[in-house]
């Protein structure tokens, strides 16, 4: 299953990937990608906030929504952090 991410869960200074960088090269790996990628992972972390508390369901629903989005951007970077390590290893 691939997450794409669309413009309602990009993050404010956060790029996302730009195609014609990667077409026809193979994806950098090192430590320069793998601190590329953590600093990715850090910026969804800063701008995640939790709610203290929820006053009505519209609030619950958008906190609902944001944390699903976040987890959304976290688990696709986890994955190119995964790919990039094993790239690294071979």
């Amino acid at each position: 299953m691939t997450m794409n991410i669309d413009e309602r869960m990009r993050i404010d200074g956060v790029k996302g990937p730009d195609p014609a960088h990667h077409a026809g090269k193979p994806e950098q790996t090192g430590p320069t990608e793998f601190r590329r990628l953590l600093e990715k992972l850090e910026a969804v972390a800063k701008q995640s906030k939790v709610e203290e508390s929820v006053e009505d369901v519209d609030k619950l629903r958008d906190a609902m929504k944001q944390a699903d989005d976040d987890f959304s951007v976290v688990m696709d970077l986890r994955k190119k952090l995964e790919d990039a390590y094993r790239r690294s290893q071979s």
